[in-house]
């Protein structure tokens, strides 16, 4: 698992290492991801899907993007991928189906106060 992309030997990098070992709140974001990784989360606890339909879901990720975000969730566990004739399928594992009720709560979350927040608020570093 990658912290994020900056210098190991950077003490920002070292001190969010230690926050993701030490902090179980910080691990599980950690595992989510940012931006992309929870929407893809999010539509996969319905069931398998395959990769084009994850594109027309989410039509504002690049196919790169959409590619190496599916391939860390894989990484973490969270996602299996299977091959069937002609097509990548892509499902949560039990692992993944395990971040239902956080995802959830975070959709929830989301539904009641996205409009409170001013836009400048929602811009993440």
């Amino acid at each position: 698992m990658t912290v994020a992309r900056r210098k190991q030997s950077s003490t920002n990098y070292a001190n969010e290492a230690w926050l993701v070992r030490n902090c179980p709140f910080a691990y599980t974001l950690a595992q989510m991801g940012r931006r992309w990784r929870p929407a893809l989360l999010w539509k996969l606890r319905a069931g398998p899907l395959h990769f084009a339909e994850l594109a027309r879901q989410l039509p504002r990720a690049s196919e790169k993007m959409l590619t190496q975000e599916i391939q860390a969730l894989v990484d973490a566990g969270l996602v299996e991928r299977s091959a069937q004739p002609g097509r990548t399928v892509y499902a949560l594992t039990a692992r993944g189906h395990e971040l239902a009720p956080v995802l959830a709560a975070m959709y929830d979350f989301g539904e009641r106060h996205r409009g409170e927040a001013p836009d400048a608020a929602l811009l993440v570093d």
